[in-house]
């Protein structure tokens, strides 16, 4: 009886983990993933990126030297990549999660810098 009932509560436990969508944590399969940096730090990360392709020339150099997978550009970012992306650009993970990297006066595409108009 007593083993009937920790079967019925951990199959309760894994159902809601399943549902919550954390089932990974126990080496299944979630239903999709999840990042830990906010909405904006995800956006200011991705900038980033976008800067370090313009600034190589295409992805693979960049996709090299921060030893990632190329599926992981079309992913949220994971909390280890702004350490990877900073350590690249030889900044702070401050600047690269504040959005401070790459200089707000670089176009994040082509990395051309904009002329500040004259006062």
């Amino acid at each position: 009886m007593l083993l009937k009932c920790i079967c019925h509560n951990l199959s309760a436990i894994v159902h809601a983990m399943h549902e919550l969508g954390i089932a990974a944590l126990w080496g299944g399969r979630g239903e999709g993933v999840v990042s830990h940096l906010t909405v904006p730090e995800q956006a200011h990360v991705r900038t980033a990126l976008r800067f370090l392709r313009a600034r190589c020339g295409s992805w693979q150099p960049v996709i090299k030297a921060l030893r990632i997978d190329r599926r992981t550009l079309y992913e949220p970012p994971s909390p280890t990549l702004p350490y990877r992306v900073a350590g690249l650009a030889k900044v702070g993970v401050d600047d690269v999660l504040s959005g401070r990297f790459p200089d707000p006066r670089h176009c994040p595409h082509c990395g051309h810098v904009r002329e500040e108009a004259a006062d």
